[in-house]
């Protein structure tokens, strides 16, 4: 087999292309990537412990800490001890964060849009739903 037909050379070479977009997008609030996806699962579920965030992104404990604590450092969220329970820290997207909520979510559309453009309907469903499918 040749190297480039390898399925390990030809997703590193998509993730590289799709991560570099989603950087520059990011870049422009001051965030990674990955922190705009945080901000994602919130503006979703607001509330949610860190646990619960990384169970909804599949990240580990400890990388998913040093996302929080810089989107805690940049005034992105803020932690509160729950009501309900005062073990558990709740995770809430800050004033800023809602103020940037529309421009971050237009932005992430975008890129969506530019990096799926030339797919047909059925093919960006399909591609989709093999993406899941590969990492579930």
């Amino acid at each position: 087999m040749h190297y480039k037909d390898c399925i390990m050379f030809q997703m590193a070479k998509a993730y590289q292309k799709v991560h570099a977009e989603f950087k520059t997008g990011a870049a422009n609030f001051g965030l990674t990537p990955i922190q705009c996806l945080v901000l994602q699962v919130l503006f979703e579920e607001d509330g949610l412990s860190s646990g619960e965030i990384g169970q909804r992104l599949n990240m580990d404990s400890s990388t998913l800490s040093g996302v929080l604590e810089r989107l805690t450092d940049g005034d992105w969220i803020i932690k509160k001890i729950s009501v309900l329970d005062r073990r558990v820290l709740e995770i809430h997207p800050t004033h800023n964060a809602f103020a940037h909520k529309a421009a971050l979510v237009e932005m992430i559309e975008s890129l969506n849009k530019s990096v799926l453009k030339s797919f047909r309907v059925e093919e960006k469903l399909l591609f989709q739903r093999m993406l899941q499918d590969l990492y579930q």
